[in-house]
């Protein structure tokens, strides 16, 4: 969501890079998918399936319960010819979603971390690590 006053450039919910894994269906299939970054209005999903664009449809994340996140595409990721992604917007208010990524925001924002710290912050091991400090302290 873009702000709406002078920059229009400017964030009002800074996206944060992840790697979450999640799950979504179509008819009856089960599709795999990657979280690549989040906000607490949205979500960048990698996946080899996608929704066209205005279609809404529920996202599971297994986070340290099963949180269902209702969605609605705002975007399709193409890199050349391909498509790979969707950019959605969160319906719903599901409160786990939202704990999540405040915890996130903190640990990235935290410390004023630069470009080359938030690189080595959001590689996998790293932000497993971060992911399971989290459960734990709940």
């Amino acid at each position: 969501m873009l702000h709406q006053g002078g920059d229009m450039n400017r964030r009002i919910f800074e996206r944060i890079p992840v790697n979450l894994s999640a799950i979504f269906h179509a008819g009856n299939m089960t599709i795999p998918a990657v979280i690549t970054n989040i906000s607490m209005n949205g979500m960048c999903i990698d996946s080899k399936s996608q929704y066209a664009i205005n279609s809404s449809f529920e996202v599971v994340l297994s986070l340290e319960e099963e949180t269902r996140v209702l969605v609605k595409v705002i975007q399709l990721i193409k890199t050349g010819h391909i498509y790979h992604g969707m950019r959605v917007k969160i319906l719903n208010e599901p409160k786990q979603y939202f704990k999540l990524v405040a915890r996130l925001q903190s640990h990235y924002k935290g410390g004023n971390i630069s470009s080359p710290e938030r690189n080595k912050f959001l590689n996998r091991p790293t932000f497993n690590l971060i992911m399971n400090k989290l459960r734990l302290s709940g």
